[in-house]
């Protein structure tokens, strides 16, 4: 049986918490770059459960800035978020090419 679109969206939010409370601990540990990757994870969870909580049924892709503005069509006020959720995106792909590049 296929879950309503706020059950779905509950499930979504429940892993977005459960990736917070490991980024945060690992960050406290000194694990930055994991805690980093996580926190993306968050963001796109959360903005996920938002949007299938919203009704949509199918919500692909892994860009938390593409995710957001879908989410601002629901709700104005993150709109205002976007573009500082867009700088966010940039430093996290810098961060991890340079993580790559010292690994070749």
């Amino acid at each position: 049986m296929r879950r309503s679109g706020m059950e779905e969206g509950k499930r979504w939010l429940e892993q977005a918490k459960e990736d917070l409370k490991w980024a945060r601990m690992l960050a406290e540990q000194g694990g930055y770059h994991i805690a980093c990757f996580l926190a993306q994870q968050v963001a796109e969870k959360a903005i996920k459960a938002f949007l299938y909580a919203m009704g949509e049924t199918i919500v692909p892709g892994h860009s938390v800035n593409v995710l957001a503005r879908k989410a601002a069509q629901y709700n104005e006020k993150i709109e205002e978020k976007c573009e500082k959720w867009s700088v966010r995106r940039k430093l996290w792909i810098w961060r991890r090419m340079r993580l790559i590049r010292s690994k070749e």
